[in-house]
C-alpha cells in the first residue's frame, strides 16, 4: 500500500541501518506495551485472568520474532514476475474478495488469546493459524509472480486485507465502551478516506497506462 502511494520509490530501501536499529527499538517497546495493555488490562475487562507467560515461552517468541525477520529476507526476492511468463493475472475483484476472506479469517483466531474457553488443546489454533498464514503467502505469491499483475491488482488485495481488519472487529460491538465505538468509527473513515485517495491515483495511472500502450 506504501508502495502504491511512492510507485518512484518502490524498489528503494525504506531504512537504512539506523533507521532499521531504531525500528527495532521501537518494536521491543511497542510489544512490551501490547503485551501489558492486552494480557494484563484488557483480559480482565472480558472476564479472563491475566495471563504471564513462563520464560521458556519468551524465549521460544523471541526465537519465533527473529526467526520470522530472517524469512523475510530469504524470500524477498521469491515470486518476482518473469518476462517469459504469459499467464493471464486473474480478475481484480477476486483478489480483493480472497485478501478479504483470507484477513477475516484472523479475527476469531486471534480472539482464541482473549476467549474465556479458547479451542483446546491451544496447538490446534496456532496449527491453523501458521497454515492459513501459508495458504494465503502460496495464493497471492503464484497469482502476483505473473506480468499482467497490475497495481490495479495490488491495490484491490490491500483494500480487501484492510477492509477485513476494519469490519470483523463489530461483531463485538456490544462490549464496546462508547469511547471505543467513537474512536472506531473515526479511525475507520479516516482510512477509507486513504484509500479513497489512493484509489484515484491508482486508477488515473492505470488508465494512462493504457492509454499509453495502445498509442503505443
Amino acid at each position: 500500500m506504501t508502495e502504491l502511494f511512492f510507485p518512484r520509490q518502490a524498489a528503494q530501501p525504506w531504512l537504512r541501518k539506523r533507521g532499521t536499529a531504531l525500528a527495532c527499538v521501537f518494536f521491543l517497546a511497542g510489544s512490551r506495551i501490547a503485551w501489558y495493555g492486552w494480557t494484563q488490562q484488557a483480559r480482565p475487562r472480558m472476564h479472563a485472568a491475566p495471563y504471564h507467560p513462563p520464560l521458556p515461552m519468551i524465549a521460544l517468541g523471541i526465537l519465533a520474532i527473529g526467526g520470522l525477520i530472517g524469512l523475510a529476507y530469504l524470500v524477498r526476492g521469491f515470486g518476482r514476475p518473469s518476462t517469459e511468463d504469459r499467464r493471464r493475472a486473474i480478475p481484480v475483484w477476486v483478489g480483493g474478495l480472497a485478501a478479504f476472506v483470507m484477513g477475516a479469517a484472523w479475527f476469531p483466531l486471534i480472539g482464541q488469546n482473549f476467549n474465556p474457553k479458547p479451542v483446546q488443546p491451544f496447538w490446534i489454533a496456532i496449527a491453523i493459524g501458521a497454515a492459513w498464514a501459508a495458504l494465503a503467502f502460496t495464493l497471492f505469491t503464484w497469482w502476483s509472480s505473473r506480468p499482467a499483475w497490475s497495481e490495479v491488482h495490488r491495490f484491490a488485495a490491500a483494500f480487501g486485507a484492510t477492509l477485513a481488519c476494519r469490519v470483523t472487529p463489530y461483531l463485538t460491538i456490544a462490549s464496546w465502551s462508547r469511547i471505543d465505538v467513537v474512536g472506531k468509527v473515526l479511525f475507520d473513515a479516516l482510512a477509507l478516506a486513504g484509500f479513497l485517495l489512493l484509489a484515484s491515483k491508482v486508477f488515473a495511472g492505470a488508465k494512462t497506462t493504457k492509454s499509453d500502450s495502445l498509442n503505443g
